[in-house]
């Protein structure tokens, strides 16, 4: 095997201090691949070889991406023109994003329905099955990502300071879900929900006491105890949804109701629970919204949205009129695992 000069990666790096480990290592591996089939340094190559080499190295357009960027992040270290490499990566963006839209389309027609996923949270409640209840109530409740379940069970917020980490923190009124390592942390920054269904904080009771050890404690877990390792999670997971679906599943499940109810503020919702942006849920699941010409500001998870309450109507002369009920404010979808009463979801005590 063909010994690489990591020269020009360390450069890189350099520039890039902020990267996590894993999008490093994913870097490292596209600069060896790329440079081993050059067999010379990535710099001094002109972008058509590297184009056919690319081609020669896969014929998936998503790994021929992630070479070509690997490329053009190189030619910028120099300085070097990239324009046939940056116009290569575009088309190719295209393919991907048509690809992306008839998966998504062709797997909603065989996915079980937002509803089937209820209905299974209910029996996992009834059967006792805590930490998959866990598991299940945050992929469909707060959208999450796999790595997002990689969290702490604490009991005092202080604890969760100045860490980068998830944590579910069990408070006299709620419990907290604090996340500060997910995907698009570094965009969106902390996250933080507050989490008031009775169920759900029995299920976290009840877990922890079957755990039968001392705070902090990991949801995903070895059968020793001790927390998971990041290359297992995918798999665990699977092991504890409905018919082993993916966390992609469950969002493509959610976001396919959302889309049939055309409600913008729940889909806003879902952006800001996930920590991707709307205009990219609409690209990537081929959504039929239409987004407002100005920006919409993003839903606090933390307040609620007062409805507008109808004037009582004024009697008229010596005749009584009852005055119209105010409607009650109904929670927001998807904060606190209660629903507004246009989602047909089970009610949670």
């Amino acid at each position: 095997m063909t010994t690489v000069d990591l020269e020009d990666f360390e450069k890189l790096m350099e520039k890039k201090p902020t990267l996590s480990k894993f999008t490093k290592k994913g870097y490292l591996g596209h600069y060896r691949t790329l440079t081993r089939g050059l067999e010379k340094p990535i710099r001094v190559s002109s972008e058509k070889t590297i184009l056919k080499v690319i081609e020669e190295l896969s014929d998936k357009v998503g790994t021929q991406n992630a070479l070509i960027n690997m490329a053009i992040l190189i030619f910028q270290l120099y300085d070097k023109d990239y324009k046939l490499l940056k116009k290569t990566r575009e088309d190719n963006i295209i393919k991907i994003d048509r690809e992306r839209i008839k998966v998504n389309n062709s797997k909603v027609q065989y996915l079980p329905n937002r509803q089937q996923l209820l209905y299974h949270l209910e029996d996992l409640f009834k059967q006792e099955k805590w930490e998959e209840y866990i598991i299940n109530y945050l992929l469909i409740y707060l959208n999450v990502r796999n790595q997002d379940l990689d969290l702490l069970f604490i009991d005092k917020m202080k604890d969760a300071l100045g860490l980068k980490d998830n944590f579910l923190i069990i408070r006299k009124n709620d419990i907290t879900y604090m996340r500060s390592k997910y995907k698009t942390y570094n965009l969106y920054g902390k996250k933080t929900n507050s989490i008031q269904s009775t169920k759900f904080r029995r299920a976290v009771l009840e877990f922890l006491k079957e755990q039968d050890g001392e705070l902090p404690l990991p949801l995903l877990h070895k059968t020793n105890g001790s927390r998971l390792a990041d290359g297992y999670i995918h798999q665990y997971i699977t092991g504890k949804t409905y018919d082993r679906l993916s966390e992609a599943d469950y969002m493509k499940i959610i976001v396919n109701y959302v889309d049939e109810t055309g409600n913008l503020k729940n889909l806003q919702t879902l952006s800001n629970n996930r920590g991707t942006s709307v205009d990219t849920l609409i690209k990537n699941y081929n959504l039929k919204f239409d987004l407002p010409t100005t920006d919409v500001k993003e839903i606090e998870p933390e307040k609620e949205i007062e409805p507008e309450i109808e004037p009582e109507p004024k009697p008229e002369p010596k005749i009584k009129i009852k005055p119209k009920p105010k409607p009650k404010p109904e929670p927001k979808f998807g904060e606190t695992g209660y629903m507004p009463s246009d989602f047909p979801w089970p009610p949670l005590p």
